[in-house]
């Protein structure tokens, strides 16, 4: 599986979901990839090794080969940053680890309270 470099948008006080379908190669032609009996964990950093802004909820599709990230809208207002990277690993049921999304992230202060 190739990690899909994606950069997104979070709006602060706002409930953030991004899905991603994942592919077992780089080309949109390649078969779906196996997502079955695996597992996700994903987080929002400031910069790679750098301070934990929030840990994303992931949720795996196998059926369609998605891997959504979720933020909460109590966790979005929170966010002061305004840029920052994220990536998410899947573990899959042999325990063997992969990056499988990957990028920047834009922060946009929300003007509503």
């Amino acid at each position: 599986m190739v990690a899909v470099t994606q950069p997104i948008t979070i709006e602060t006080g706002t409930d953030f979901a991004q899905g991603f379908q994942l592919r077992q190669g780089a080309k949109s032609t390649d078969l779906l990839a196996d997502l079955a009996g695996g597992s996700g964990r994903a987080q929002l950093r400031t910069q790679a090794g750098g301070d934990l802004l929030a840990t994303f909820a992931v949720e795996i599709d196998p059926g369609q080969s998605l891997v959504w990230l979720r933020l909460s809208h109590a966790l979005t207002a929170a966010l002061l940053a305004e840029k920052a990277v994220y990536d998410c690993i899947y573990t899959d049921a042999s325990g063997i680890e992969t990056r499988i999304v990957q990028g920047a992230a834009t922060i946009i202060r929300s003007v509503t309270e």
